[in-house]
Formats: structure tokens, sequence, C-alpha cells
């Protein structure tokens, strides 16, 4: 008896989810520009080495209801330098998971808020006396965004805004590798425009 009340109040609980489900798979690509601040550690700003980011990015998620997606992310972000060196290039490269919220039930369209957690790499080269020499800064990141979509022959597209913290904890020279002491937070604010396509 207490099985089938247990199974009838998780069925009566999980009712109204299922049927506000949507089940369907969102898949998103965004291009964007972003600003950097903070520090990358040891004292150092990290926008004493990246003057603008312009991040590239893709993400599939699952429709658990008609308003909320979870998914992964991925994203490649190619920089401009602040200081001139010939032969020098930096990029940010992020990876981790993402939750996003609908204000509206429509399928497609409409404003939204977004927030993710993962694993981010900010990758250097440099050529000194002739020979190239990389650097790798690696640690955690987070961020929060919110746009709005507007539907477009099959696709959603619209503007979003976008901001990005993190915590860089090793930092890998050629071959060599070393924790940061003290560790700083840094972040990149900026905007894009972002496309949706559902499956």
């Amino acid at each position: 008896m207490k099985r089938l009340l247990t199974l009838f109040v998780l069925s009566a609980l999980a009712a109204p989810l299922a049927a506000r489900a949507d089940g369907s798979i969102q898949l998103n690509a965004s291009a964007a520009v972003s600003k950097p601040f903070g520090d990358i550690g040891n004292g150092a700003k990290l926008s004493d080495t990246v003057d603008w980011a312009f991040p590239l990015a893709a993400s599939v998620a699952f429709r658990v209801t008609r308003q909320v997606a979870v998914g992964a992310y991925g994203r490649f972000a190619p920089t401009t330098l602040r200081s001139a060196c010939s032969g020098c290039s930096a990029n940010d490269v992020g990876f981790g998971a993402q939750v996003e919220y609908r204000f509206s039930e429509k399928l497609e369209g409409g404003p939204w808020l977004g927030a993710s957690a993962g694993y981010q790499m900010l990758q250097q080269k440099a050529n000194v006396s002739g020979s190239s020499l990389s650097s790798k800064l690696s640690g955690w990141e987070g961020a929060f965004q919110g746009g709005s979509d507007w539907e477009l022959g099959g696709v959603s597209v619209g503007p979003f805004l976008q901001l990005a913290f993190g915590e860089y904890g090793t930092e890998k020279v050629g071959s060599s590798s070393r924790s940061i002491a003290s560790k700083g937070l840094h972040g990149f604010f900026g905007g894009g425009v972002r496309l949706t396509l559902l499956l």
C-alpha cells in the first residue's frame, strides 16, 4: 500500500512537468566581442595582455520543459594583444555545462537568461630570438548571459550580453607547469548575436 501511495504521489508531482516538457534539442551558435578585466594572478592584469576577445561559441541543450534547457557549450575566442609583438598570438578556449531559462512558453523567440560553469584556457604563442615559445593559463570559469530572440525563417536570432568570470590556477610554459601562488579573479564583459535552432 505504501509503495502504491508513493508511486501515486510521485506520478502526481511529475505530471505537471511531463505535461509541459518540450523534449526538443536546442542548438545555439554565437559570435561576440568582449573586453577583459581583473587579474591573471601574481599581481598581473589580464588587460595588460589581452586587449579584445572575439568569442565564437556553440552549444547543445535539451529542453527539459518548454522554458528550461540544460546542456553543454564550447568556445574558441581569438584575441588581440595589448602590446605589438611580431609573431605573437593568444586565444581563449572554454567548455562546460549550462542552463537557460526562457520567460515565454513559446517554443521559439522571446527573452531568456542563462548561466554556465566550466573550464577555461588562455593559450599564448610568441617568437623569441627565432624560437617559438608557448604558454597556457588554465582554471575554472562561470558566466551569466541574457538576451532576446526573434523568429526568422525557422530559426531564432537575437542579441545578448554576457558577463564571464574565472580564476586561473595553473600556468604552463613550454613543458614546465606550476600552480599560480597568488590567484586573482578575472573576467570578460561583452555582447553579440546568437542563432538558435530547435530539432
